[in-house]
């Protein structure tokens, strides 16, 4: 004979088990966008034409914070490669601190930052931010480079090793935990607009080595200054962050996880029309309580819009 308690101790089970179900994302497509751009920060004098200062985080009172603005300077024509709308990049990366001091690191003759806009990330334990930029060499490609305040100056703290070969560039995704180690990795796509390769890296002393790598993804349009295609989000809601970009046709937006220091697709959606301008993501983060509406907003080259919800 059944025990009485067990049909309820079954049904709150299942209640349980209802509410802390994760739902498998959907994709819908728009003929408007729910979510408007991101405003953008007025750009400081001498800064690089169509590029996007960053501005730091909104910091707790007592948490260490350096940076309150970042951006790109001192244009230059040096390296004629112009993947990113014309063939002017920069020469210098800027900071302004919190304190009102504005720190440059100045390239050599040689290099170039081939890229339109710092991302400002926390990598270490302390809590302290860093700059991540792509530094391209003229004869080797493109890097990732990160930047720190050290004594009162800007410093490189750790890059990548340059592609190898001139005219060849990688776009940052950002900075997150994607393994599940702990410790925030770096994502990007090298060689974006050739079989673009979707590659992870860990920090290593002065240098970032690549945990793994997997293709073939594409997260910008050749000559345009688009270059967000991509987003970091905890899709499954399994505490690791995952990464949302287009497949190397921009005609797939996939769902990709990282954890355990390996990829595993989680989710695939065919577009009708190829990905096109920077992503928009609500919320901005990793820790979304249960049952917030979480959304992606894909902008789609016929003028629709794709949006990944989950």
């Amino acid at each position: 004979m059944m025990h009485p308690a067990f049909p309820a101790a079954l049904l709150l089970a299942l209640a349980l088990h209802a509410l802390t179900a994760v739902a498998a994302p959907t994709l819908e497509i728009a003929a408007a966008a729910p979510l408007a751009a991101a405003p953008l920060l007025p750009l400081p004098e001498g800064a690089l034409p169509h590029s996007r200062a960053a501005a730091g985080r909104d910091i707790p009172r007592g948490f260490p914070s350096v940076i309150a603005l970042a951006w790109l300077a001192e244009p230059t024509d040096r390296y004629a490669h112009g993947v990113l709308g014309d063939a002017i990049e920069a020469g210098a990366l800027n900071v302004t601190l919190r304190a009102g001091t504005t720190l440059t690191y100045r390239l050599p003759p040689g290099e170039v930052f081939e890229d339109l806009v710092p991302r400002i990330v926390s990598l270490m334990a302390d809590g302290h931010e860093q700059v991540v930029v792509v530094r391209s060499l003229l004869d080797k490609g493109a890097s990732l480079a990160i930047f720190h305040v050290m004594m009162g100056r800007l410093e490189m703290m750790a890059a990548s090793e340059p592609i190898g070969l001139p005219n060849r560039w990688l776009n940052p995704v950002g900075a997150a935990d994607v393994d599940g180690d702990g410790k925030p990795e770096i994502i990007a796509v090298l060689t974006p607009h050739i079989g673009g390769i979707l590659t992870v890296y860990g920090i290593a002393g002065d240098r970032l080595v690549e945990k793994g790598r997997i293709g073939s993804f594409s997260t910008h349009r050749i000559g345009t200054t688009e270059i967000g295609l991509s987003a970091l989000a905890d899709i499954d809601r399994d505490g690791i962050m995952d990464i949302v970009l287009p497949t190397a046709d921009r005609r797939t937006l996939k769902v990709v996880t990282f954890r355990g220091g390996r990829f595993r697709e989680l989710a695939a959606f065919a577009l009708p029309a190829r990905a096109e301008g920077d992503f928009r993501q609500l919320p901005d983060g990793k820790d979304i309580p249960r049952g917030f509406p979480s959304v992606i907003v894909v902008p789609l080259e016929d003028g629709r819009f794709a949006i990944l919800r989950w």
